[in-house]
């Protein structure tokens, strides 16, 4: 027997995923000077998740790679979309 039972109704895909996975998120939406990266959630189609820097951070994920797209402009700012790399450490 194991840990089964109740506590496997409170599954947090980011912290279950295994270590040393690799996976691909893009911001839900555009990067502007009235934003911050770290407040904007990222979808994570591999676990279907939505998550803040932050959050993957404090799950075990590290940021590999961040790639900004093509400027777009709405309501008179810039915007840019982002995609992260992330591999998880622990």
């Amino acid at each position: 027997s194991g840990e089964t039972g109740s506590s496997s109704q409170l599954r947090d895909p980011l912290i279950d995923a295994p270590n040393r996975a690799l996976m691909t998120c893009t911001s839900e939406q555009t990067v502007t000077i009235l934003t911050r990266l770290g407040e904007i959630p990222f979808a994570c189609p591999d676990l279907g998740v939505s998550a803040t820097l932050n959050e993957l951070r404090d799950a075990g994920w590290r940021l590999l790679k961040l790639d900004i797209g093509e400027d777009t402009e709405s309501e008179n700012h810039v915007g840019f979309p982002v995609t992260i790399q992330v591999r998880k450490l622990f």
